[in-house]
């Protein structure tokens, strides 16, 4: 692969601060619009090149969106609103060069999952003399001291928890499984993934390798007794994580969302409800205690603080429960369409892995998701209808079978 060129690292420069405005460390209080400002300032040739037509489409967006809001009693967030700002800024550099975006966020991957890989040596030559109730070192390593693999705690990167910063080291290994990189990659992308230890990013990674397998199968069909022995031998390790999950408070509160977005939709499918004031909708409340009663859990033992508090924390029912059960998967297969993302592979590995991602992680307000949802709506709205073709291609072929 060619070097980055200076004007890429501004490019993937750019592309970190979208990704760390969205999940990075917590700072201080208003830090997203300093983000903000600063990918303005740093894009700021940009935002006269901005296409009128994608402000158009984008405010036609977002007054659909505050008038779907005001219909249940909520209102559209101003920091969604921000997010949405960010993607049209990173539409417009990209615009005229859309192979490169991939290129930029590969690079922004690889280098998030060798600073992760990081985190490792400087916890063994630093852990005794700078460590604090932050659980960082030098302020430039981030470690979550809930668990440890290998005697090293769960390492965050950049992000504010280890589930968040699985987003990055997962598509890390989409491109990295994608492009064929070779076995070192693939194996430190994998290193990074298990130091993560994170349920989510362990998951996350069994879905990814099984589109990527499911590709690769139907052009060498000698993969297929590969990937059964695969799956043999990971299988257990996968249970043992998800049991270990189910087992604990984040577990059970994300089991319980899907308890919550099965009785909002019951009552409201189309509009859905609050994902983050959970206690609007009693009943949504009260089926959080249910899930955890059906999983023989005393909720005294856990409380309704943290991760029972109003906000949902898994972001797949969230999202479903904010948009309802029309808009809420039209926004996810819209990763189907983007022209960023070129290849069918690469589309249905990135679709997989962020809903698996999502699932257990807190990015579906943020601007590197919507960026893919949106890049169809501003610069493609004609591939929407395409959507729907996909199901009847699938019977067509059935059919000719």
């Amino acid at each position: 692969m060619a070097q980055l060129k200076k004007y890429n690292l501004n490019r993937v420069f750019t592309l970190f601060l979208v990704c760390f405005s969205g999940y990075g460390v917590h700072i201080f209080d208003g830090e997203g619009n300093l983000w903000f400002i600063v990918i303005l300032l740093l894009n700021f040739n940009y935002l006269k090149k901005i296409p009128k037509i994608y402000i158009s489409r984008l405010a036609v967006i977002t007054i659909i969106s505050f008038l779907f809001f005001l219909a249940k009693g909520m209102t559209l967030e101003l920091w969604i609103l921000r997010a949405w700002l960010i993607v049209l800024v990173l539409i417009t550099i990209y615009k005229d060069k859309v192979s490169s975006f991939v290129e930029d966020f590969s690079k922004l991957a690889e280098w998030s999952s060798y600073y992760s890989l990081l985190h490792i040596p400087m916890y063994l030559l630093f852990n005794t003399h700078v460590w604090d109730n932050k659980h960082t070192i030098f302020y430039l390593f981030f470690y979550n001291n809930t668990d440890k693999f290998l005697g090293i705690p769960r390492i965050q990167g950049y992000a504010w928890e280890p589930s968040c910063w699985s987003y990055i080291l997962i598509v890390n290994l989409i491109f990295v499984l994608f492009r064929k990189e070779g076995k070192k990659r693939i194996v430190l992308a994998l290193l990074a993934i298990l130091f993560c230890n994170s349920t989510t990013v362990i998951m996350s990674t069994a879905v990814v390798i099984a589109i990527h397998l499911w590709f690769s199968i139907k052009k060498n069909r000698w993969i297929i007794p590969v990937a059964m022995l695969m799956g043999a031998a990971l299988f257990p390790f996968v249970q043992g994580k998800l049991n270990d999950k189910l087992n604990s408070g984040s577990g059970l509160a994300r089991l319980s969302d899907f308890y919550i977005l099965r009785d909002v939709l019951s009552t409201s499918p189309i509009l859905g409800g609050d994902a983050y004031h959970v206690s609007t909708n009693m009943q949504a409340f009260r089926s959080r205690e249910q899930a955890l009663y059906d999983s023989g859990l005393d909720i005294r033992e856990v409380g309704y603080d943290g991760y029972y508090g109003e906000e949902m924390v898994n972001d797949l029912a969230a999202l479903l429960v904010e948009w309802g059960i029309i808009l809420g998967p039209f926004i996810l297969l819209l990763y189907l369409r983007t022209p960023f993302l070129k290849e069918k592979e690469l589309r249905w590995m990135f679709l997989a892995g962020t809903i698996a991602v999502i699932s257990g992680t807190p990015i579906t307000r943020t601007s590197i998701f919507f960026f893919f949802p949106l890049s169809v709506l501003l610069m493609k709205p004609e591939q929407i209808k395409t959507l729907f073709l996909i199901s009847k291609r699938t019977k067509s072929n059935q059919i000719t079978k």
